[in-house]
């Protein structure tokens, strides 16, 4: 039983460490060089470096020690290949000017195909169905129907100013409150009272674990 068990591990190592080379010399041949990023470990790439809290601070922070100029850094788990744009302009740039080569999404199938919002085209790839999605959705939330919400919009604003006003230090808890306050207000006409209002604390509970699900690198799939 030893022996076999032996071989098994000594076998699969072999497997792994196979792949791992073939993986290597495919994406040498196989592509351009991509931009800096932090050291990575075989087979596994950045997946023990990727972050799940206050991304934005270590990727910025990530920008300025590997992306010189550029701010444009790469990350890389099994299967997912990431780049992070730290820059303004390059985001201009890559996003805007060059948007029919960009115009896409990474895969999130832990949402997506596991969790069913696939009827969310904010995270679809770039396909026909993201497109009849977005379709139906300028149909009333065009600039021109947008004029319809200013009522919301403006009451919120001035509510978002009072509490800033009176309290800046929870600014991160206005900000949350005054978005779903907003979004309930103008898409289902319900008047959300206070950041301990039951919706919010239902939209909050909706929307969590599909941002944890999308996060680069949090599940297998």
């Amino acid at each position: 039983m030893i022996r076999l068990t032996t071989n098994i591990i000594v076998g699969l190592t072999f497997f792994l460490a196979l792949v791992w080379l073939l993986r290597k010399a495919y994406s040498y041949y196989s592509r351009l060089p991509l931009p800096p990023g932090p050291l990575k470990l075989p087979l596994i790439g950045h997946l023990l470096q990727i972050p799940s809290s206050r991304e934005h601070e270590v990727y910025r922070l990530w920008g300025e020690q590997y992306g010189s100029c550029s701010g444009i850094i790469h990350v890389e788990t099994p299967g997912v290949s990431l780049l992070v744009i730290n820059n303004a302009k390059a985001a201009s740039d890559l996003l805007e000017k060059r948007s029919r080569i960009y115009s896409d999404r990474p895969p999130a199938p832990m949402a997506v195909d596991l969790m069913g919002w696939n009827w969310n085209f904010g995270l679809l790839p770039y396909s026909d169905a993201w497109r009849s999605r977005r379709r139906v959705f300028l149909q009333s939330f065009n600039a021109q129907a947008a004029k319809l919400f200013r009522p919301h919009e403006t009451k919120s604003a001035h509510l978002l100013l009072t509490r800033l006003r009176e309290s800046p230090e929870n600014f991160l808890v206005h900000l949350r409150y005054h978005a779903v306050r907003t979004i309930m207000s103008v898409a289902y006409g319900i008047e959300v009272k206070g950041e301990n209002d039951p919706w919010v604390a239902l939209v909050e509970a909706a929307v969590k674990p599909v941002i944890d699900a999308i996060v680069p690198g949090a599940f297998l799939v």
